[in-house]
């Protein structure tokens, strides 16, 4: 149990750390459609 418990967080580090390809082409329209969708 103890060598599944830390091979999980092993790679649950890995993947919070990578990047997302194409989210800064998008970051403004989703911005965008998320202000139409809960006004302020």
């Amino acid at each position: 149990m103890k060598i599944i418990y830390l091979r999980s967080a092993e790679i649950n580090e890995a993947w919070s750390q990578r990047s997302m390809r194409g989210f800064y082409k998008c970051k403004d329209e989703i911005r965008e459609m998320f202000q139409k969708r809960y006004p302020l």
